[in-house]
């Protein structure tokens, strides 16, 4: 038995409509429905392989799901809010490192500044040794 490789690559659209999510294959000028975003590309594929009369397994349909409504505006905004707030975390810990050094600088010990700034001697010499302000804020998951 073989098995077919894909001959040919199409892209496609998901959009929500009502309560079904419609498929669009504009090189084809056709399209279908899905119940599920999970059926998506199977239901993709079938369409485009009985419009070519072909195997939907010898296709590749490469489908870009849309955000519906609103939510992509939203989306976008939160990741821009997460962007900024990142920026400054990363830049309330070079301030702080600044700090430290600057207290350093004046001839106080460790144990004196987190004394003075509440924290612990530990906290202190990590932030000291800190040089990667990036380490401060780690990736979102989400991205």
């Amino acid at each position: 038995m073989t098995i077919p490789s894909t001959s040919r690559v199409l892209s496609a659209t998901a959009s929500r409509r009502g309560r079904w999510w419609q498929i669009d294959i504009p090189e084809l000028n056709t399209g279908g429905q899905s119940p599920s975003i999970r059926e998506i590309p199977e239901i993709a594929a079938e369409i485009a392989g009985e419009y070519l009369a072909v195997e939907p397994c010898t296709l590749e349909v490469r489908t870009a799901i849309e955000l519906p409504g609103a939510a992509a505006g939203i989306w976008a905004e939160a990741n821009q809010r997460e962007a900024r707030g990142r920026a400054e975390i990363i830049e309330a810990a070079r301030l702080r490192r600044d700090t430290l050094r600057s207290l350093a600088e004046q001839g106080l010990s460790q144990a004196d500044i987190a004394r003075l700034l509440r924290l612990t001697p530990q906290r202190v010499s990590q932030l000291m040794n800190d040089t990667d302000p990036a380490a401060a804020c780690p990736e979102s998951p989400a991205g």
